[in-house]
């Protein structure tokens, strides 16, 4: 009995959770990923925003190819400088100056959901949050 519960279970966390890919779900809403230029539009010199389960962070994408971030949670925050590019298969790269995202270079695959940008990192250090959604901003909306 106790076994055929803990499958019920089981089945019914796979179905609410799901088993499928960030590009998989994007591909089942019909969106395909960003391209290198849709990239560029969208983040230089423009701002984000994220809230993640128990943080926030906002950065500033410098037209320059420097990006500087903020991030915060209840008793403390911190601020980090990071290189950013865009490569030409479509690819978002940064690699941060502290451990935010691993502690090195990594890229990640970007999608427009509405007013949304759905990340999902795909290669190099991908960090404790390697998917999740941001919001973007015209300018240096966050004064960093």
């Amino acid at each position: 009995m106790r076994t055929r519960s803990l499958i019920k279970l089981v089945a019914v966390g796979l179905f609410l959770f799901g088993c499928t890919s960030t590009a998989e779900q994007m591909a089942e809403k019909g969106i395909e990923p960003m391209t290198a230029a849709e990239l560029r539009e969208a983040f230089t010199g423009n701002s984000a925003y994220v809230k993640g389960p128990n943080w926030e962070y906002t950065g500033y994408y410098r037209t320059d190819g420097t990006l500087i971030g903020r991030s915060w949670w209840q008793g403390g925050e911190e601020t980090a400088t990071a290189t950013w590019e865009i490569k030409e298969e479509g690819l978002f790269c940064r690699d941060w100056d502290n451990d935010w995202g691993g502690g090195g270079y990594g890229c990640a695959r970007m999608y427009r959901d509405g007013e949304n940008i759905v990340y999902d990192n795909v290669s190099g250090s991908k960090g404790k949050y390697p998917t999740g959604t941001m919001t973007l901003s015209e300018g240096n909306a966050f004064n960093l």
